[in-house]
């Protein structure tokens, strides 16, 4: 059985922490984002429809787009998972927000990949490399770096100019080129 918690978020967010090792991560973020809006709305969770919107393309993550008899409802819905638990959080779709949820004690190839991208003074302080870490990852999920790039701004190889051809709305040398 799912059991959720409702989390100390900053005003206009709403935010549950769920966890149930018996429910698919997917099963676990509709729950959850059902049991939210339903307590913003004042109805039962049975009138909440929550659907995955439509990829647009190779690597582009889809969100959670939610409804109420037929009519979409202006609410942007955050998730994040990590095994067994998932928080949801849902505001209003003007405030960006980004969540990150992971383990205290991260394997050796996590902690290694955290100590060599973060700029912290003490890579050896655990407690702050996580904190730091976390932050760090909501922010990116936050502003739109993390999961849908707006712009060429990684780079990735290939393409002159390090431009990500296959998932970039500005158009590269090698796309202008190629007719992309």
């Amino acid at each position: 059985m799912l059991n959720t918690v409702l989390l100390d978020t900053p005003e206009h967010v709403t935010a549950r922490l769920g966890w149930d090792p018996a429910t698919t991560v997917h099963d676990r973020r509709r729950l959850i984002a059902k049991e939210l809006i339903a307590d913003r709305l004042g109805c039962e969770t049975t009138e909440v429809k929550i659907e995955r919107e439509e990829p647009r393309g190779f690597g582009y993550h889809t969100r959670l787009i939610a409804s109420r008899g037929g009519a979409e409802l202006p609410l942007a819905i955050v998730t994040a998972s990590f095994r067994a638990a998932t928080v949801v959080a849902i505001c209003d779709p003007g405030h960006p927000l980004g969540i990150d949820i992971r383990d205290r004690d991260p394997e050796p190839a996590e902690l290694h990949r955290m100590r060599k991208h973060s700029h912290l003074f003490d890579e050896n302080d655990l407690d702050d490399l996580l904190r730091h870490w976390t932050r760090v990852q909501a922010v990116l999920e936050a502003d739109g770096r993390a999961s849908r790039p707006t712009t060429c701004c990684s780079t990735w190889g290939g393409a002159p100019g390090g431009f990500r051809t296959d998932r970039c709305d500005t158009p590269s040398p090698t796309r202008r080129a190629t007719g992309g």
